[in-house]
Formats: structure tokens, sequence, C-alpha cells
């Protein structure tokens, strides 16, 4: 998890590489209770979960010029009949 300083904006994680599988999995099954709803844009499903916790900053340009904030959210975005991970980052 690092930085790309030429992207304009993206989530870095700052938690170690165990921490992200483990709060993935809390999010899939917040999502799978029901208790966290998808926004659904076409074949995918894009869940926003508040871990409370910081969970990375914001990198790139737009980092950079805000003074890498912390983020607390993370997004997980999935696809298919069968959920496949597409992505999953802080926000």
């Amino acid at each position: 998890m690092h930085d790309v300083k030429g992207k304009s904006k993206h989530g870095v994680f700052t938690v170690s590489s165990d921490k992200i599988i483990i709060l993935m999995d809390k999010v899939w099954s917040e999502a799978k209770s029901g208790n966290l709803k998808p926004s659904n844009t076409g074949a995918r499903y894009v869940y926003i979960y508040d871990a409370g916790d910081r969970t990375g900053y914001l990198g790139g340009r737009d980092g950079a010029k805000k003074g890498y904030p912390v983020l607390r959210k993370v997004r997980l975005v999935l696809e298919g009949k069968t959920p496949r991970v597409v992505t999953f980052y802080p926000v």
C-alpha cells in the first residue's frame, strides 16, 4: 500500500494486509446480512462502510494538496451473480 504521486486522487491503506482482509470480510458480512445497503451501478454493487478507525489516507495530487487527510471508510465493489470483488479501498 503506497501512494502513487501521478494519480489525481486515490485511497492508500495504512493498515496491514491481514487487517485489510479482516476488514473486507467484515464489510462482506454486513452486506450479506442486509445491514449494509449497496448502491447499484449496473452490474456492480458498491458498498461504503464506516470502519470507525483510520483505514488509510487520501493519496495522489489531491491528497498532497490537502495534507494527506485520514480516511475512515472503505469502498467495496462487487459484480456478478456469485459476487466477485472488483476493488476495495479507503475513501
